[in-house]
């Protein structure tokens, strides 16, 4: 048996540096031979099952750890409760940061009383930000923390605004799903795994329209207010 998280690079390579196509190669052959692949999702055991010779596949899910659940919130300096938007994860294309970043500027919200956060660090293929991205992070409208401790990933997610994860694709996409299990209210991509791992407990926008994506950060905020 063989357990594969995702199989995204089957369908969009361009998303991954030659390095991480290099070694996702190596999946097609284990699902193949495997007697069971236990995917995340029924979402990604389809794609699976459309781009292997598997003869079986299981969804299982994800576990989620324990100590984001019970760890002692650590407050991050600079960031009142309730008065900041909040990303986290893998900083990649697949993750699409760019188009986040486009729609919280036709938001109109951005401003140092509240700040978009974007807490992760940078993994895979990434691309360069547009010069006004720069100014805004200047200007204290955008706050990228690098990495957190879990004690402050806590703190973020049950003391942001809003909660945004607006990646093109997700084998199971585990951020949004904390998120929402510690309270936050959670912006999504309209995207068939996220249906599947959050159903109605989520706002859903299209992720290629960043008009769409300020309209619904702009109602979200006026519901926390």
């Amino acid at each position: 048996s063989v357990f594969i998280q995702d199989l995204i690079p089957a369908t969009n390579p361009e998303w991954f540096t030659k390095l991480e196509l290099a070694y996702f190669h190596w999946m097609n052959r284990l699902a193949s031979r495997a007697n069971i692949v236990f995917s995340t999702t029924q979402t990604e055991g389809n794609r699976i099952s459309k781009f292997t010779k598997a003869s079986r596949i299981v969804p299982v899910g994800l576990g989620i750890s324990d100590d984001l659940f019970t760890v002692e919130e650590k407050p991050v300096i600079g960031l009142s409760a309730g008065s900041f938007m909040l990303t986290v994860g893998r900083l990649n294309v697949r993750k699409n940061l760019g188009g986040l970043l486009e729609g919280a500027n036709k938001s109109q919200l951005l401003s140092p009383e509240y700040p978009l956060v974007i807490a992760g660090t940078q993994d895979g293929e990434f691309g360069a930000f547009p010069e006004w991205v720069n100014d805004e992070v200047q200007k204290g409208h955008i706050i990228f923390t690098g990495f957190v401790s879990m004690a402050q990933l806590r703190w973020l997610i049950r003391n942001c605004s809003f909660y945004l994860t607006l990646s093109l694709d997700e084998g199971f996409g585990l951020p949004p799903v904390e998120a929402r299990l510690l309270g936050a209210a959670v912006l999504v991509s309209d995207i068939p795994v996220f249906r599947e791992t959050l159903g109605d407990d989520a706002t859903y926008v299209d992720p290629t329209s960043p008009e769409a994506i300020g309209e619904a950060m702009r109602t979200l905020a006026s519901k926390s207010n």
